[in-house]
């Protein structure tokens, strides 16, 4: 039976049109009205805000699991993207600012969806246990034929939607932890995330004045061992001066190939603002540079 037909029988047959409200039992005065004025119920059969503000919610609470667990496996999608952001970032030089939009967006959009859809997929759903019901004797899956409603579905979707995304994101965060950095030296902000192995060690960042303290990560092939170590940070106003040499600093030792050290207080107000350029030698032998800028 398609959408049209739907529509007809429960105007013209009144025995259809009761088994239809038994089926969906809470509100049904609601969704038959919906559906009985609706050009085709199986499309669009108007807005429903329940199923936009708390789509888990209501999808289980109408018994419509396979659709919960859609909205969830695009939670998940979501959880997935925010994980391997940088990679994203690295390929495609989207902004950072569109990890944001992602996270907010993508539940949005799902719970567009449902307020826009929801009353058409119920209606699809409605529709085909009654003509199971109909033509069997039997009720055939349980779980995909229960009339009514389940408030106890509704609050047991939390539970469900933790099972399968709270592992997820566990091991995603692990993964982006323990994944090795490319060799190369990295300027950050003490306090914030350490930096991605996406993250280009050829970007001149930028970082305000008075924001905090930076530091300079550096990873090698090797590790250092008994090898003298120095970073030798300098600096200039612009591109058209010449660089002064800031700081040098020499170390004795270190047993792993991955060295973090403070670098500069940029909320010092000694600290002046430009360009920076940090260089880290091993055995006098230049390993890698990376630049970055503070404005005010």
């Amino acid at each position: 039976m398609n959408g049209t037909s739907f529509k007809n029988k429960l105007n013209s047959d009144s025995s259809f049109r009761n088994a239809v409200g038994q089926i969906i039992n809470n509100n049904s005065e609601y969704y038959l009205e919906k559906w009985k004025t609706s050009k085709n119920p199986f499309k669009y059969s108007g807005w429903n805000w329940a199923a936009f503000l708390v789509s888990p919610v209501w999808l289980a609470y109408r018994h419509m699991y396979l659709w919960a667990v859609l909205y969830f496996l695009l939670l998940l999608l979501t959880v997935a993207v925010a994980y391997t952001f940088p990679v994203i970032i690295y390929y495609t030089a989207l902004p950072e600012e569109s990890l944001f939009v992602w996270r907010v967006i993508s539940p949005f959009l799902a719970g567009l969806f449902f307020g826009f859809k929801g009353n058409a997929l119920y209606a699809k759903q409605v529709n085909r246990i009654a003509g199971f019901r109909e033509n069997s004797n039997e009720q055939g899956a349980p779980l995909f034929n229960k009339s009514g409603t389940s408030a106890v579905s509704a609050v047991l979707v939390f539970a469900a939607a933790a099972f399968l995304i709270y592992p997820a994101a566990v091991w995603m965060s692990s993964w982006a932890e323990n994944t090795p950095l490319p060799e190369g030296v990295y300027i950050y902000m003490e306090g914030s995330p350490p930096p991605s192995p996406f993250t280009s060690t050829e970007e001149v960042l930028v970082f305000e004045k008075y924001s905090g303290a930076l530091e300079v990560l550096y990873v090698g092939e090797e590790p250092i061992g008994d090898r003298t170590f120095e970073v030798v940070l300098s600096h200039r106003e612009n591109e058209d001066a010449s660089w002064e040499k800031v700081s040098e600093r020499s170390y004795g030792f270190f047993t792993s190939n991955r060295v973090s050290l403070h670098l500069l207080d940029a909320d010092n107000p000694l600290t002046n603002t430009g360009e920076y350029k940090a260089e880290i030698f091993i055995d006098e032998e230049l390993k890698g540079t990376a630049m970055f800028e503070i404005i005010n």
